[in-house]
């Protein structure tokens, strides 16, 4: 296989037409060009030039050869400037998932932030809740970036190769009824509302049910389910109506109508902790670069901020 210096060296004494032009251009002496030259005709079997008295000129397999060189060089280097703007972001691509509450909150946010400072990378962004599938597509390459939630009994297993970062905690809260007796208190006993109804996931297995059922066992009663959705806007519009009481995490919050009160629970807080799973090796500069943006965010009341 032709080398890529002989054809550079080859190039440079066809353009200058003469060794020591050649040199000159190359920062080489005139003997390491001539000795480039001898090799790569070798390899040929031919002559590529011929002395005259005005340097050397090309015979006719020089000439061939001159063709495809300038086309080879002329790729070399662009691949060259290809990986160059990658490394240095000019362009590129960055793959992610988000879960819903924070894709409705931060993630946009953070996503902007990163688009102005590196407008030439791509973004292909969609919505998986679910924190093992994230995990596989980043472990197989399909994806750079995933945000998750986790839970006590929903939780990331550690894989070779990734790097789970924790972001933040997000706390449940109390979602009441504008008109219910608790909705003015500063904080309630969850043991306080073993009557009530409860607006739920749609699943047992679901995280969020899980908290609920946990909470309520741990102080003595198992909540009643009055509704089940996974849609927080759906949650709020049926707490609304009276039809139960919910808890939700504080990154489902911003969505929701201004006619419910917020109520902390009092006691042994519940929570699920926001993190993002990367490949462990920085292969990816684009999510390097996002990482930077995406640890920016410390708290659940800076995700919110601006939702």
């Amino acid at each position: 296989m032709i080398s890529s210096n002989h054809l550079r060296v080859f190039e440079a004494v066809a353009r200058e037409g003469s060794f020591g032009g050649a040199a000159h251009v190359l920062g080489h002496s005139q003997s390491t060009v001539s000795h480039h030259l001898a090799a790569l005709e070798e390899q040929l079997g031919t002559i590529l030039f011929v002395r005259s008295r005005r340097g050397v000129e090309l015979t006719d397999r020089g000439r061939v050869l001159l063709d495809h060189a300038e086309l080879i060089l002329s790729q070399l280097v662009a691949a060259e400037r290809a990986v160059q703007d990658s490394a240095s972001l000019r362009e590129g691509m960055l793959r992610m998932s988000t879960f819903g509450t924070a894709g409705m909150t931060f993630v946009p946010r953070i996503l902007r932030a990163f688009r102005n400072e590196h407008p030439g990378v791509g973004i292909s962004l969609e919505q998986c809740d679910i924190p093992s599938a994230a995990v596989d597509d980043v472990r197989e390459r399909r994806l750079d970036v995933a945000v998750v939630y986790t839970t006590p009994e929903y939780w990331v297993r550690p894989v070779p190769g990734l790097s789970v970062v924790r972001l933040f905690s997000d706390p449940f809260v109390l979602l009441l009824p504008a008109g219910h007796p608790c909705a003015d208190r500063d904080a309630v006993e969850i043991s306080e509302l073993a009557g009530e109804g409860w607006i739920t996931a749609s699943s047992d297995e679901h995280p969020c049910h899980r908290l609920l059922m946990r909470a309520g066992q741990r102080v003595g009663f198992e909540p009643r389910i009055a509704g089940r959705t996974d849609d927080y806007t759906v949650t709020g519009d049926w707490v609304a109506a009276e039809l139960g009481i919910a808890l939700i995490p504080q990154l489902a919050v911003p969505r929701l109508r201004g006619d419910l009160a917020l109520v902390p629970l009092q006691g042994e807080p519940v929570a699920r902790d926001v993190s993002a799973i990367v490949l462990g090796d920085g292969s990816s500069v684009a999510a390097t670069a996002f990482m930077r943006h995406l640890r920016a965010i410390t708290s659940w009341e800076e995700a919110v901020r601006g939702a």
